[in-house]
């Protein structure tokens, strides 16, 4: 939402399901938003989640951020395959610690995100 030539604002929610009777604090993470033809280690944006405490069914909202767009050309490959598609993907990476006690547990996510989209 609301792009400038150096910067996009974003909302996230997302549902993270730890088991019953399981606390986690999970740190903070930044997500790389890339392309698959770029990868990971060439995002187009980052985000970066706050630390959350997660117990049971944990809903994370994020709303009205602002990022940095890294890479214009990537950005607008990405928006260009999302604009009137009826469905598109949206590929993120981030690693992070999770905190169960003093257990701790380094977490990374890969992973392709399919959306749909509104065809025009």
């Amino acid at each position: 939402m609301n792009p400038t030539p150096t910067s996009v604002e974003y909302s996230l929610v997302a549902s993270l399901k730890v088991p019953a009777g399981v606390t986690v604090d999970l740190k903070p993470m930044t997500l790389s938003l890339y392309t698959q033809d770029t990868g990971p280690k060439n995002p187009y944006i980052q985000v970066t989640l706050p630390e959350y405490h997660l117990k049971g069914a944990t809903t994370v909202t994020i709303t009205n951020e602002t990022a940095t767009i890294l890479d214009e050309p990537q950005f607008e490959r990405f928006l260009a395959s999302a604009r009137g598609a009826e469905n598109f993907t949206i590929s993120a990476y981030g690693a992070t610690n999770a905190f169960l006690g003093v257990l701790k547990e380094s977490i990374t996510l890969k992973k392709n995100v399919p959306l749909n989209g509104e065809s025009l």
